[in-house]
């Protein structure tokens, strides 16, 4: 029988007979009471208010070890792997006994989670910050200003679904408001992924390009965004809201309207590596502004790595993304068969919802072909906020991530990894090359080789030093360029300059 204990003040409401109030009692002592319970609970009213707390209490129950579920409010930064959200009874009900057969061997890594988030450790993440801080003075005395009051953008992009576009403008959504910029975004079409925006539910719009255009001249926006969606521009006669054209798609046949761009006279086109940008230039000429405007990482990947609890026995060699030819998920199937009659004793984990009918049983034919069916996982549809849990559970595995694609605008999956020391194995083709320097932050293999691939992944699982100094070269590397504070201070400078 699930017993419940309440510390603190409770009227008027009669308790049921499982249900123990101690009433008020001293902080010092509750360790003392926590040394018994089983589960911790942080139960919020949902509102805008819960949506944007970071309770003390979480902070407090990891470092007692305990697992925690939460309603209302979400996980700290960086914390999702140590606290349940569960919305409504059942789901709590639910959550609280998985949490409650978690067992103890987890409790370490939530104690140096909570270890890594102490006073002292936040102040010395501000004094880096503030060692940091230049630029971001000058951004503060540019919104002070003359002129420099906030500016409203309303990004603009057809599809709302679990993709990387979405995940790109959370963290802008996320962090573009302490540069003095108010972020919306608008979708055409709802494909599922409201989840991405958890928080900012009131900024998420969804409609028909001419709502759209509508709903900005009358909200005032000073800059529309178009993400790959020409609907947004070219519905938009007599627009008078400034345009920005963003170009993300790595789908050539998808970009294709950039050459008719130029009678719209966009301020400019944002891309994310300088090989888009090339893509770009040759379908506009040289007579548009195309500019690199890094992508952010979501902050949940940006915090300090913490040692995943019970990694899975065997090393985990994990593919994550889109289930189509592009992404190229059969490449991976077949370096799953080359390292098996290598006889690697490795699992393999896909990520990633299909986008076209029969993928799933085309997966299945091919795993059983490749005969790698009895070691593959697939997380189909895994929302994104445990994607940082996943790629923790892939390096502490003594795996690596590997990407087969055969097209980018920029990688923000090997990014992601990056970011969590994961060590990433990645064809040696732009954008990648951009970022991920071989035998330094990460090892590079002849595009469309599976063998090849095969030989820098066998290497990598043999090596934990390797594994070690890839992982924390590449943490460096993509933090310093791609972290929300630079990404976003630069994508600002923009913004402000075109308003």
């Amino acid at each position: 029988m699930l017993a419940l204990i309440i510390i603190g003040f409770i009227s008027g409401v009669e308790l049921p007979g499982n249900v123990t109030l101690l009433g008020k009692k001293p902080q010092g002592e509750l360790a003392a009471f926590a040394a018994n319970w089983d589960v911790a609970i942080i139960p919020f009213k949902p509102d805008r208010l819960a949506a944007g707390a970071d309770p003390i209490k979480a902070y407090e129950y990891l470092a007692m070890g305990l697992p925690v579920v939460a309603a209302g409010v979400y996980p700290p930064a960086g914390g999702e792997a140590f606290v349940t959200r569960a919305e409504g009874a059942g789901a709590f009900l639910d959550a609280l006994a998985a949490a409650a057969a978690e067992g103890p061997e987890r409790a370490a890594a939530r104690r140096a989670f909570a270890a890594s988030r102490t006073w002292e450790a936040r102040l010395d993440t501000l004094f880096a910050a503030i060692e940091r801080g230049e630029q971001r003075v000058a951004e503060k005395r540019a919104l002070a200003a003359p002129g420099g009051g906030a500016v409203k953008i309303l990004f603009v992009y057809s599809y709302l679904t679990l993709g990387g576009v979405e995940t790109v403008l959370r963290a802008r959504l996320d962090g573009l408001a302490r540069w003095g910029i108010e972020a919306h975004s608008w979708f055409f079409h709802d494909l599922g992924g409201r989840s991405v925006f958890a928080g900012h539910e009131e900024r998420i719009h969804v409609g028909e390009a001419a709502a759209c255009l509508r709903f900005a001249a009358q909200q005032g926006f000073d800059l529309l965004s178009s993400i790959d969606t020409p609907e947004a521009f070219f519905a938009g006669k007599g627009r008078s809201t400034r345009l920005i054209v963003e170009c993300h798609s790595p789908y050539l046949e998808n970009i294709e309207y950039l050459r008719r761009l130029a009678p719209f006279k966009p301020g400019a086109v944002f891309v994310p590596s300088e090989h888009q940008r090339r893509v770009v230039l040759e379908r506009t000429g040289p007579g548009v502004d195309v500019r690199v405007v890094p992508n952010p990482l979501r902050q949940e990947f940006t915090g300090e790595p913490v040692p995943f609890a019970s990694p899975p026995r065997r090393p985990v060699v994990a593919w994550i993304g889109r289930l189509d030819g592009l992404k190229n998920w059969q490449g991976f199937l077949e370096l799953g068969g080359a390292l098996l009659h290598r006889r690697v004793d490795a699992e393999l984990w896909i990520a990633g919802k299909p986008v076209e009918a029969g993928v799933a049983g085309d997966l299945l034919d091919r795993a059983r072909t490749a005969g790698v069916l009895g070691r593959l996982r697939w997380f189909r549809g895994l929302p994104h906020h445990r994607v940082p849990a996943l790629l923790d559970a892939v390096r502490d595995s003594g795996g690596v991530l590997v990407s087969t694609s055969n097209g980018e605008s920029f990688g923000m999956t090997v990014a992601e990894a990056m970011a969590r020391q994961c060590p990433v194995v990645v064809p040696d083709r732009p954008p990648f090359t951009e970022f991920v320097e071989d035998g330094a932050s990460g090892s590079s293999f002849p595009p469309g080789s599976a063998e090849g691939a095969a030989d820098r992944v066998q290497a990598l699982l043999a090596d934990a030093s390797l594994r070690a100094r890839y992982g924390r070269r590449g943490r460096e590397s993509v933090l310093a360029r791609f972290a929300p504070e630079p990404a976003l201070a630069a994508l600002a400078r923009e913004l402000r300059r075109l308003a």
